[in-house]
């Protein structure tokens, strides 16, 4: 990126395109992380044994 120019308004009106272009990518990684820990919240509760409550690892098998 030798080609950027030297002077900061410049420089800062590069950077606020470039945020503005990385925004909605943010957005998505977010809402991807949400699902992800969702899916993790709700695997994890597959995973207890639902007679005493403890983790098994495996559905259906105490710890």
């Amino acid at each position: 990126m030798s080609d950027l120019p030297p002077d900061p308004p410049r420089l800062r009106a590069i950077l606020e395109h470039l945020e503005r272009q990385v925004a909605p990518t943010r957005t998505l990684v977010a809402a991807a992380d949400a699902v992800l820990f969702a899916l993790a919240a709700t695997s994890a509760d597959a995973d207890t044994d639902t007679v005493n409550g403890r983790r098994s690892g495996r559905p259906g098998v105490a710890a």
